[in-house]
């Protein structure tokens, strides 16, 4: 995923920050007089924001309590989207079912984002410690531990 560019972090002041200060650490972009980074959650937000649809599909899953899971599908080019959240600090199974759907694709991408640690993140000496990955995928069974990982069917 590519960083954002200059107009994207002019776009919003209140999602800035200057690395000195305190007040906002959960910007998305933080800067100094010479680098820029951006936070996971700007990569969250960006994943989130690329890739849904606009009809939620009825799911559920199964395996674990912990991920949580949104199903949307696109109905201009018929893509569903499969987002999994996993807080906790286990890479977890899970089964997908998906009612409504029709047949699926058996392929598809997964973009995931995801850390070692739950407290990691992104700063000027290091800015890309926390960076969305995209792999084809032919099935999924394990979401890894501190992620966000966004599969995209069709």
């Amino acid at each position: 995923m590519a960083r954002p560019s200059p107009a994207d972090e002019r776009s919003s002041v209140t999602s800035r920050t200057h690395v000195s200060s305190y007040k906002w650490g959960t910007n998305l972009i933080g800067f100094n007089a010479l680098n820029s980074y951006v936070s996971p959650s700007y990569y969250v937000q960006k994943m989130l924001a690329d890739s849904h649809g606009d009809q939620v599909l009825p799911s559920s899953f199964a395996g674990t309590d912990t991920v949580n899971s949104v199903v949307t599908n696109d109905s201009s080019t018929g893509k569903i989207y499969i987002t999994l959240v996993n807080p906790s600090s286990a890479a977890q199974t899970v089964n997908v079912n998906l009612s409504g759907a029709g047949t699926l694709p058996s392929t598809g991408t997964a973009t995931t984002l995801s850390s070692a640690s739950g407290t990691d993140t992104n700063s000027i000496s290091d800015p890309d410690k926390i960076t969305p990955s995209t792999a084809s995928i032919s099935g999924v069974s394990s979401v890894p531990a501190y992620s966000v990982t966004v599969l995209t069917l069709g």
